[in-house]
Formats: structure tokens, sequence, C-alpha cells
């Protein structure tokens, strides 16, 4: 898997040099389960296959019960500065609920372990709206995350998908209402301990935003690596297989294999408004001006004032934005500029 991953990124290397990059983020799994060899193996290619500064935002997912001090010393090395512990949850009966190992116990241990390697920039997900959740359990969760100071804490909902136990366990989230008072009750809990809400999903210290989800909300360009990795490059989307065997013979990106058209000025106009909506700020209709012109602007103004009458978005001479019930009901109101 990691060879496959390293023949990526020579991919991208071969065809335009060491690109320059800005953030790396390693996740979407437990990469720090991997062995010292691997972990080394992967950031001393990324090293070699793109123009990388020490001192970049370098963040990578820690799973709390399986951090190790070699971890560390290898992230230290390659000059990481960012870890995002998968924390979830204090409460044991949801951590159970959601299949994890560790404990609350554990979580204080793995933050201190980093502290002590040097790592003082740390994110912790958090996850609400469980079938059993309470508001009480919601309290306590934010107590105990609080008390590690963090410098940025990410607050998910829980979905349910298809083909995962919760779905075959005939599991449901929290309706509504009771979510959306667990919402604010983040949102009020954060603001008090002086965190900024930037995204929908992310709250931060001041000079904490991340910086690498930034370049996701902006609509700025990415290239994901590995099975299932997303990227947006020169005005195109393109993803790798999720199928593993699949990946593994032939790891070379799409973008080199097949035609990939770059997206039309209508669609990159849409992708715009939908990822920089996710920003409690919303977007100035000058940045909007400055990278489509007014045409684009216009010929939404009809769904625009759609969702301004459903109390979804708020509009003014110089800025757009989704209001306190447009953040909760994002997707939504997000899919009515697609249609």
């Amino acid at each position: 898997m990691i060879a496959a991953m390293c023949r990526e990124m020579q991919a991208y290397k071969d065809h335009f040099g060491p690109l320059p990059i800005r953030t790396i983020f390693i996740g979407g799994g437990t990469p720090n389960s991997l062995s010292p060899e691997a972990l080394t193996q992967l950031l001393q290619t990324a090293n070699d296959c793109f123009s990388i500064a020490p001192e970049i935002e370098k963040t990578i997912e820690i799973n709390p019960e399986s951090l190790r001090h070699s971890t560390l010393d290898i992230l230290q090395k390659f000059h990481f500065n960012r870890l995002s512990l998968g924390v979830q949850s204090f409460v044991k009966t949801e951590l159970n609920a959601l299949g994890r190992s560790h404990n609350s116990n554990r979580i204080g241990q793995a933050v201190a372990m980093a502290r002590d390697h040097g790592f003082t920039n740390f994110n912790l997900d958090l996850m609400f709206g469980l079938p059993t959740a309470t508001l009480e359990d919601l309290a306590y969760s934010l107590e105990k995350a609080l008390s590690l100071n963090p410098t940025h804490l990410s607050t998910y909902a829980l979905t349910i998908e298809p083909n995962t136990p919760f779905k075959r366990q005939r599991k449901t989230t929290l309706d509504s209402d009771t979510a959306h008072r667990h919402f604010c009750f983040i949102q009020k809990t954060l603001k008090s301990h002086g965190f900024k809400h930037y995204e929908v999903s992310a709250f931060a210290k001041p000079g904490f935003t991340c910086q690498h989800n930034l370049t996701y909300w902006s609509l700025e360009p990415f290239i994901g690596i590995g099975p299932s990795g997303a990227s947006f490059f020169q005005n195109r989307h393109y993803q790798c297989t999720t199928n593993l065997d699949q990946y593994l013979q032939n790891p070379t990106p799409p973008l080199f294999r097949r035609q990939i058209r770059p997206l039309s000025a209508a669609t990159l106009f849409k992708d715009f408004l939908l990822t920089n909506l996710r920003r409690p700020e919303g977007i100035s209709r000058a940045k909007i001006i400055r990278r489509f012109g007014h045409l684009p602007l216009i010929s939404l103004t009809h769904k625009l004032d759609k969702l301004q009458a459903l109390g979804l978005l708020r509009r003014n001479p110089s800025r757009l934005q989704v209001t306190q019930k447009g953040l909760l009901l994002l997707d939504s109101a997000l899919l009515e500029l697609l249609e």
C-alpha cells in the first residue's frame, strides 16, 4: 500500500516537477497504526516528490489508543506541527456504541504524550447526535475536551450510512429539534471559551484555524493521495479508485490515465458557492466578482431569493452568508443551488 502511494506521488513529480505544497493532512483512517518504517517511507517520499517548506501546516490524524512515542519522534523529524485526535466522545456508553476502544483517561494520556514531544497545536474530533445522546452527555464531553486545552475542535453530527452496523441495527439519529438544541449548545459553549466558529463543523482559538481545511472551503487546488483520494487540480475534479486491489495494481492518478475535462465556468461557480458558504462569515461579493464577474451571481438571483425567503441565507450589498438555521440545514440549502 505505501509503495503504491509512493508511486502515485512520483507520477506527479514526473509530470510537473516538485509542485509547491502549502499544507499537508494525513488522515482518512488510522495513519498512526503504520509501522515506523512505513510512516518514514511515506513522509520521505512526499518530501522527495513535492516542494515542502518546513514551516507549513502539517497535520496527521491520531487515534488516542494507538499513539506511540516512536510515531511522535518521526513526526517531529518531518516537522509536523499539528495533531488531530479522533476522540468522538468522553462518555463511555457512546464510545462503546461507536466501537471505540479508548476511554477518557487514554485521551488525556495521548494529549500529555504529544505535549511532551512539543506538540501544542491539536484538534479534537467530537460527535453529536447519537441516538441516546442527552444534553448532559454533550456538556460532559465538551467540559472534558476543554479541560485538555485544545486549539481546535471539530464537531460532527452523526450520519447513518448504508451497510454500517448502525444501519443494520436500525439505529436512528436524534430528531432535528433536539439536534438543533445540541448544536446551539456547542456553539454557545465554545464561543464562551474563546473559540471562533469559522466553518459549519469547526471551531478554533485565534490564530489556529485549520489552513488545510480552508483550502477545501475556499475551492483552492488540492491533491489526494491513496485509495479514494479526491483531488481538485487544474480546475478538474477526480478521484482514485475505491477498490484497493485496483489501486495497488495501478496507482497512477486518474488525471494522467484518462481525459478529464476542466469544469465549466457555471459548475466552477456553483462549487465555489457550495464550499465557501460552509463558513459562517460567508463570501464577499467582491471576491465572487473578482473570480467570476457579475453574470453568474445574477443568474442565481431567483434561487438566492428563495433561500433568503426560507431563512437559510442572508444577503446584503457586500456579502452572502448562511443563517444559523442555514448552517443546520446546510446540505438542503446548498442542494437548492445545484438544481
